[in-house]
């Protein structure tokens, strides 16, 4: 899940790339925002759910930034 679609200019700054098969839903990032500000409960638990996932990538770049010593 790419958060830029949460920002106002909605660009990437990141990408991603599937190291197997797998399934993507992709929302209107438009839409996805209106959503979120419509139902604060849903946006808050995705905000919630996105910077898990954000931290988790996080921690695995720092551990591997680290053995790269």
């Amino acid at each position: 899940m790419g958060w830029s679609a949460l920002t106002k200019e909605a660009r990437a700054h990141f990408q991603a790339r599937a190291l197997s098969p797998v399934s993507t839903i992709a929302f209107p990032s438009e839409r996805l925002r209106k959503a979120c500000e419509r139902d604060p409960a849903m946006g808050y638990l995705l905000m919630k759910r996105l910077l898990e996932v954000v931290t988790e990538r996080l921690d695995a770049t720092r551990a591997r930034l680290v053995g790269q010593d």
